[in-house]
């Protein structure tokens, strides 16, 4: 999970997060991902784990212009990994 605080000077945004790993080479390999809409940035916490945001996405929530939120972006896994 990533816990970011943020604002825009709109009253949505996409969040798009990726975490890569990068070679001495420059070679860059994805080892996970994530994503949120900032209008539906609730958290229930009835569904929640410590590092597992549940967003139910019932409803639209608009960002206030200029003010600072808190996302809970969850970080999905995309496969495993091997050395």
């Amino acid at each position: 999970m990533l816990n970011l605080f943020a604002s825009t000077t709109d009253n949505d945004v996409l969040w798009f997060v990726s975490l890569l790993e990068v070679d001495p080479e420059g070679r860059e390999r994805l080892l996970t991902r994530g994503w949120l809409r900032g209008s539906q940035r609730a958290v229930d916490p009835t569904k929640s784990k410590p590092w597992e945001p549940f967003h139910s996405h019932t409803r639209r929530e608009p960002l206030i212009p200029n003010e600072i939120s808190e996302f809970s972006i969850k970080i999905n896994s995309i496969g495993t990994f091997s050395r």
